[in-house]
């Protein structure tokens, strides 16, 4: 299975980078969906929700959700609408009022209050991607730290529970986190 989904990633990357490659413009992505002449139609059909995604996740915009929960050394979990948090015992030394909030939009998004707080044993983050398209269950996907702007600082190692349709990640300290392809 997930050499299938590494294959058809693969594939997919390949064929965008060779179709940009033949152009004369300056942007790699725009060149592969102008090519409709002098490219096989049922590649470009598949490759066009590819080229528009790459970066931050487009969904289905859900509610606003927020909440907020004091953890301590004790360890303690908070739902964020679809979206789970979990704090290890032992990742704090004291009781600290968390606050984690879930933007309404076409990203799945949470920012997490205190900004920077640090953890001594890692936190879990999972997200939710069951309100994307059907793309997400076929290619890689990322839990993004980010800047507010929503501007990528680093793609994080998930683990992708295809069947719940979530992300999971560990996390050291707080930021904004965003799902990412």
């Amino acid at each position: 299975m997930k050499f299938t989904r590494w294959l058809i990633s693969s594939v997919l990357v390949l064929a965008t980078f060779s179709l940009a490659s033949c152009a004369d413009r300056p942007s790699p992505l725009e060149p592969a969906l102008e090519m409709t002449e002098q490219t096989n139609p049922e590649l470009l059909e598949l490759l066009t929700p590819t080229v528009h995604r790459i970066g931050l996740m487009q969904c289905r915009p859900m509610q606003r959700f927020e909440e907020s929960e004091v953890i301590g050394p004790d360890g303690g979990s908070m739902q964020i609408g679809p979206h789970k948090f979990v704090v290890p015992r032992g990742a704090l030394r004291r009781n600290t009022r968390i606050t984690a909030v879930a933007p309404s939009g076409r990203v799945n998004h949470i920012e997490f209050q205190p900004h920077g707080l640090e953890f001594r044993r890692p936190a879990t983050l999972t997200m939710s991607y069951a309100n994307c398209d059907v793309l997400a269950t076929l290619l890689p996907k990322h839990i993004a730290y980010t800047t507010p702007r929503l501007r990528i600082i680093e793609l994080l190692e998930t683990v992708d529970d295809l069947r719940r349709r979530e992300l999971s990640t560990e996390l050291d300290h707080f930021s904004d986190y965003v799902l990412a392809w």
